[in-house]
């Protein structure tokens, strides 16, 4: 289940597909609940995001369900198109007897990441590779400067401090978003992608963004013969630094 927590706290340059500028990115505070299929579990989460003082940015994302807490925090700068460049992650989860905090530093002047925490270790650092938040606002602003064709596919690098992993996602078009989808306006239209896993992988991941705002609406993943769901449920004001 600790993937499917990492993934539930959703609550690098993308592979050649940002040409151009990319969108602005706007301070927000989203309010989010969650559900896992076979287990009683319901969970409620926000995501934010705000510019500091120095001009950088902070974006947060909490979950917190009986005897569960997760909280994931990155901060990053923008590159000269206007790409996050991540500088600084951390993860936190606590409950059920265990805890576990890391700790990702990005040297872009050395090329070196380093991981501290759990499984400390140093590894190169490649250009247009994001931490575990940051290439969710990459997709995002992607998403923002052009709504891209049906079965456009969309490419990045991320990193948890281990190898890095090459994320292909695949547009499924304006899809209608499940009924009484309490966060999202009556009418509102959504793009769908869905993640490539490799061959013969089990998992499923599928993502529903808002049209006008490029919010995320909807998380729906599969794996382990169990479905995660994550759903907006309010839009709020951008958070104070």
């Amino acid at each position: 289940m600790a993937l499917s927590l990492r993934v539930l706290a959703l609550l690098c340059v993308l592979s050649g597909a940002l040409p151009g500028q990319s969108a602005e990115l706007t301070p927000f505070l989203h309010h989010y609940e969650a559900s896992y299929e076979g287990l009683p579990f319901h969970a409620r989460g926000t995501r934010s995001l705000a510019r500091r003082s120095d001009g950088r940015f902070q974006f947060e994302t909490t979950l917190g369900a009986l005897f569960l807490g997760v909280e994931e925090q990155a901060t990053f700068e923008l590159d000269r198109a206007g790409i996050p460049r991540p500088l600084y992650y951390v993860t936190r989860q606590q409950g059920l007897g265990r805890q576990r905090e890391r700790r990702l530093i990005f040297d872009w002047e050395r090329r070196r990441l380093t991981r501290t925490g759990d499984k400390p270790r140093e590894d190169p650092l490649t250009p247009g590779t994001f931490d575990p938040l940051s290439w969710q606002l990459a997709l995002k602003q992607r998403l923002l400067a052009g709504w891209p064709a049906r079965n456009t596919e969309l490419s990045l690098t991320m990193t948890d401090g281990g190898d890095p992993t090459q994320m292909r996602w695949r547009v499924l078009g304006p899809e209608a978003l499940p009924p009484g989808e309490a966060g999202a306006d009556p009418g509102e239209r959504a793009l769908a992608l869905e993640r490539q896993f490799e061959a013969g992988s089990e998992e499923r991941m599928k993502l529903w963004f808002a049209e006008a705002d490029g919010a995320l609406l909807r998380l729906e993943h599969r794996e382990n013969g169990r479905l995660l769901t994550i759903w907006l449920t309010a839009r709020g004001d951008a958070p104070t630094p």
